[in-house]
């Protein structure tokens, strides 16, 4: 069972596979199966009190979906379940040699240093990640899916940043926390951030602000495409990560039985 997947995911593992059930698909389950009973609702959560009703109960079925911030909020998976490697799925893409294949072969380019847009992209979302995980944390209920935060990044020395606290002051105004708090909130940001100073940036960032990232810059830089997002995952190729995917690889070999 999976929650919701790009359906071009496998397309580079040719593999004979068992029959998936992608979860927002199964609507007969959705009569049955209530949100998690800890708030988290939507496919996941459904995903997983389904889970826990099958753990120990049935042994020929597995679970896959995003690995979230169940760690930094403590939340522990059903032992039938398999989460990502990392944050989400779309941290399987965010490695610089994609990026890079991205800029040379798909938009067929040198005009942007693939290092520069590679760090960009992380450094940012890295910053809204933590931000997330504030959120949940001290429970502020932020809208951050609800919010873009293009407006806020800037160039500076050839990279891009964004101006968090500006961006953070737009989220409290949204759910009415008073701006004389800001100050306060901004210090618990930073606190949060020195704590995983030592996390890989793949832990911590969400794949849509990542990708938000990455097309924002891609246009600010004067590039023209309908689909930034095909360009990237057309490059990515998972046997130059198969050594990352330790997680991605139990799933694999649920599937093919070896």
């Amino acid at each position: 069972f999976f929650p919701a997947l790009p359906s071009t995911y496998f397309a580079s593992i040719s593999l004979p596979c068992k029959e998936f059930l992608f979860f927002q698909e199964a609507l007969i389950i959705d009569n049955y199966i209530e949100f998690n009973e800890e708030g988290q609702g939507g496919a996941k959560g459904r995903l997983v009190r389904l889970a826990e009703l099958c753990d120990g109960k049935v042994e020929n079925i597995k679970f896959f979906c995003d690995r979230d911030y169940d760690e930094f909020m403590q939340i522990r998976m059903p032992n039938n379940v398999i989460t990502t490697d990392y944050r989400d799925l779309e941290g399987y893409v965010f490695y610089f040699r994609f990026i890079e294949k991205s800029l040379y072969l798909g938009l067929k380019t040198n005009k942007i240093k693939p290092s520069a847009l590679f760090e960009s992209v992380l450094n940012i979302s890295r910053e809204i990640g933590i931000l997330r995980i504030l959120s949940l944390q001290k429970k502020y209920n932020l809208p951050l899916n609800q919010t873009p935060f293009k407006k806020h990044i800037f160039k500076s020395n050839g990279n891009y940043k964004i101006n968090l606290q500006r961006y953070l002051k737009v989220l409290l105004q949204k759910v009415n926390i008073s701006i004389s708090l800001l100050d306060s909130i901004f210090g618990e940001f930073k606190l949060i951030k020195e704590k995983y100073s030592t996390v890989h940036s793949k832990y911590l960032i969400r794949g849509k602000d990542a990708f938000y990232s990455f097309e924002h810059i891609l246009e600010k830089e004067g590039f023209k495409h309908n689909n930034f997002r095909c360009i990237l995952w057309a490059a990515f190729d998972f046997n130059e990560i198969s050594e990352d995917t330790i997680r991605l690889r139990e799933l694999l070999r649920f599937i093919t039985n070896k």
